[in-house]
């Protein structure tokens, strides 16, 4: 019984930690696509090139932050459904209190505690296999 897999789109301008997160993800089960580039990112998903399941994205990046990626996400009434994660180095609490008031379910921060990021991931999109595992 084939289901398809939840996938996460991931968006950090450092290839690095975008690969370990794919690699870590992918290992679980889920399918991960990685932008290095928050406005290519948007574009894909406003045009319908990419419907994931879950973004998980940096805050700090060029061209546009991930705060502000966020806000342009959460007020497109084709993408504001989209579960949004932070992930990023940037932690003090304005910017927590930032990314929790423009519609960020949960903010991560660097370095990537792996155990940690399964467990929001799981429990904002649920398991990698996702209806199969919810009628079981």
């Amino acid at each position: 019984m084939s289901v398809a897999q939840k996938l996460i789109l991931v968006i950090d301008d450092e290839p690095a930690i975008g690969r370990i997160i794919k690699v870590n993800l992918e290992r679980r089960g889920y399918r991960v696509e990685i932008s290095v580039d928050s406005v290519a990112a948007l574009e894909l998903l406003r045009n319908g090139h990419l419907r994931p399941d879950l973004i998980l994205s940096d805050v700090t990046m060029p061209y546009m932050d991930g705060i502000e990626l966020l806000t342009r996400v959460k007020s497109d009434p084709d993408l504001a459904a989209i579960p949004f994660v932070m992930v990023t180095a940037r932690s003090r609490d304005a910017d927590i209190i930032a990314g929790r008031e423009r519609g960020a379910l949960h903010y991560l921060t660097k370095p990537i505690v792996l155990e940690e990021l399964f467990e929001v991931v799981e429990q904002t999109i649920g398991s990698a296999e996702g209806a199969e595992s919810a009628s079981q």
